[in-house]
């Protein structure tokens, strides 16, 4: 693979894999239960907040599958074509794990100094957070693990390489870190605080990835931050 152009149809296959297979299994558990079982709204939010974790999973399964079968996910670690997937060094874990507790410590301090900015508790955190142990559970595992699994494995390892096999790793670093803005829109929007937070997880993921980093790394990153936030917010 090394010196090669990736087919960017490959890419696009991948990313239309995950969107159906999550669209699907939330379209399933929202018109499900509203419109064929005709069930209370709370009920029927409830299950839908199940469906959406649901379709996560589901989908960071089969965006994992496409890989593999597009992708020789261990071959030439040293290149930007690779996806990157080896195992990170001890000390690459470490700084990972304490880059993303930074990270969300600096997100969380521009919160407390910008008040009118995006509260940690929100409508959609409370569905997760007030309907017992269970879906309180799946939503953590959700974030903390899957979600920066299937993203990482999306932006920072087929969005990335795709675009560094046609131009150089610079490209493809920016290229991921757009794409991961363009899927988070709403949380753009929402404030300033936000833009910042999301717009510097992503580059730093992407640093990684520059410096030929383990996926892993970003990975276990985009956890850590995810696992901070997550703490802080129920606490």
């Amino acid at each position: 693979m090394n010196g090669s152009r990736i087919p960017c149809s490959r890419g696009l296959w991948i990313f239309t894999g995950y969107l159906v297979i999550r669209l699907m299994v939330e379209a399933a558990g929202t018109i499900g239960p509203e419109r064929i079982l005709q069930l209370p709204d709370e009920q029927a939010r409830l299950i839908g907040a199940y469906a959406g974790l649901l379709g996560e999973g589901l989908a960071a399964g089969g965006v994992w599958l496409l890989v593999r079968y597009y992708y020789g996910l261990w071959s030439n670690v040293g290149g930007i074509v690779a996806m990157g997937l080896f195992v990170p060094v001890s000390k690459q874990v470490m700084l990972s794990v304490l880059g993303g507790v930074a990270s969300a410590a600096v997100v969380l301090a521009l919160n407390t100094s910008s008040p009118s900015g995006s509260s940690p508790r929100s409508p959609a955190i409370d569905m997760y957070t007030t309907h017992g142990k269970a879906l309180l559970y799946f939503w953590l595992i959700a974030g903390i693990t899957v979600a920066p699994f299937v993203e990482e494995l999306l932006f920072r390892g087929v969005a990335f390489s795709v675009v560094a096999s046609h131009f150089n790793a610079f490209a493809g670093a920016v290229a991921s870190v757009l794409l991961f803005m363009l899927v988070h829109v709403p949380q753009l929007t929402h404030h300033w605080t936000s833009a910042v937070a999301i717009t510097t997880l992503a580059t730093t993921c992407a640093i990684i990835r520059v410096n030929k980093g383990s996926l892993w790394a970003a990975m276990i990153l985009h956890g850590s931050y995810n696992a901070s936030l997550a703490v802080s917010t129920l606490v």
